[in-house]
């Protein structure tokens, strides 16, 4: 056997290893870097990082972009992924970098450098092959070669690598029926869910816990079960500046603001002013369920105003935002840690969503706890 043979069958062993090993790795919170396919912003599909969230119990942050390159991945890793704080980063793109023309020396560059960024600070990263592609067969050879070297870079540095291409393509590399969509480039239901349960294989389940009383006495937040009703809940408040063209509403655990369309871009949202029980220097873990989906690109913040006892703000902590690309969110559990500044007095948490054009915005299980 000729060295070069022998290299390929050592490197096809190490890569069925990968493929079947279970990592040691656990956390409560993944995140997902990727392009549209990691957005789904394809009305009635749902995206594979909702079903990966089901699959595993983990909290899964969706970091996807549309039309994003690995390029401008590296730009947003830090907001995007590591400010989450996750344990486990899924990198998943690649496809808008060769629509572009990048060369593999280029994408490589940048997935060494996101890599980095993420060991830095201890996320575990988990890489997923670029899927199959009928819009433009002259892309495939690209696709083969990036395909390759990611594979091989992970075999070399240790990293898991999920070959989603040959679960997606026929023996001739063409995709198989029912996994793509009519745009022969974005999966259908089918295909994300194939996609949820090839990385859910190297995602540890989180532990579940049996709720033991109806309520969350626990919370420093008033009112968090959103009992059901019109207008916002008790001991919260409306915002924003659309007017008449805001509509609120409660139904089983969600409280909701749907804005119509407008001239302009205005916003729409939730106000809540948190009791004095925030210490100042002390930090509070931030819990929220949130669900938009808007009909063009629009802005989602969350943030914290702390204010001293004349009213003056002292400080700011940014929750969550997503701007501006963006115009859904699926069922998406945030988790941040905030601290109180020194001389805050009173504490409003705010919420709200930034559009020209329609959208709804549903927030469920408000929670703030003292880290201790």
């Amino acid at each position: 056997m000729s060295n070069l043979n022998l290299r390929m069958v050592m490197a096809l062993a190490k890569s069925l290893a990968t493929r079947m090993q279970q990592p040691s790795i656990a956390s409560s919170r993944v995140a997902c870097l990727g392009d549209s396919v990691t957005q789904g912003d394809v009305a009635n599909v749902r995206r594979y990082t909702t079903w990966l969230e089901w699959l595993t119990n983990n909290t899964v942050i969706n970091s996807g972009v549309n039309g994003n390159t690995i390029q401008q991945m590296l730009v947003r890793v830090d907001v995007d992924v590591i400010a989450h704080r996750p344990g486990i980063c899924v990198i998943f793109g690649g496809t808008n970098d060769i629509n572009a023309g990048r060369s593999i020396v280029a994408m490589a560059t940048d997935i060494k450098s996101i890599t980095s960024k993420l060991l830095a600070v201890n996320i575990n990263p988990i890489f997923c092959s670029l899927l199959p592609r009928n819009d433009n067969v002259a892309l495939m050879p690209a696709i083969y070669r990036f395909n390759e070297w990611l594979q091989l870079y992970c075999q070399q540095q240790g990293f898991i690598f999920i070959d989603l291409f040959s679960v997606f393509a026929n023996i001739d590399g063409s995709p198989k029926d029912g996994y793509l969509l009519a745009d022969k480039l974005h999966p259908t239901t089918t295909g994300m869910r194939v996609i949820a349960d090839c990385i859910s294989r190297y995602i540890p389940k989180a532990r579940t816990y049996d709720v033991v009383a109806k309520g969350d006495m626990s919370t420093i937040v008033p009112n968090p079960l959103f009992d059901s009703g019109t207008d916002v809940a008790v001991g919260w408040g409306k915002y924003g500046n659309a007017g008449s063209l805001l509509t609120y509403n409660r139904d089983a655990g969600w409280q909701s603001v749907m804005k119509g369309k407008g001239g302009t871009v205005q916003t729409g949202g939730f106000q809540v002013k948190l009791p004095t029980s925030l210490v100042e220097s002390k930090t509070y873990r931030v819990e929220m369920v949130l669900d938009f989906i808007a009909s063009v690109e629009s802005q989602v913040m969350s943030y914290f105003q702390f204010k001293n006892n004349v009213g003056g703000v002292v400080g700011g902590a940014i929750y969550f935002l997503r701007s501006p690309t963006l115009n859904r969110l699926d069922t998406l559990r945030i988790f941040a840690d905030i601290s109180v500044p020194t001389g805050a007095i009173t504490t409003e948490w705010i919420t709200f969503a930034q559009s020209t054009d329609t959208f709804t915005l549903r927030i469920a299980n408000p929670r703030i706890t003292e880290v201790l």
